[in-house]
């Protein structure tokens, strides 16, 4: 079982940051996860169709799969 709350630390443009996630359920049963960094929203995303996608935010691809990736080792229970 994944933890509602978390951080995941994650490396953008050769700067390391450490986001803030929460898990935020919805209707259609696929979590949605609100990506947070010094208290201020930067995105949002949720995994669909095994693809991660940014529902609001103005990150870049690249930076939308190194988050993903990060909240998928949470889930597998790697990180904490």
């Amino acid at each position: 079982m994944q933890p509602d709350k978390f951080q995941i630390t994650i490396q953008l443009k050769n700067e390391l940051y450490t986001l803030d996630v929460s898990v935020a359920p919805t209707t259609d049963s696929v979590d949605t996860y609100i990506c947070r960094s010094a208290n201020k929203e930067v995105t949002h995303v949720r995994k669909d169709a095994g693809m991660w996608k940014q529902l609001w935010g103005g990150l870049d691809d690249e930076s939308i799969d190194h988050i993903g990736k990060e909240i998928d080792k949470v889930q597998a229970g790697q990180i904490f």
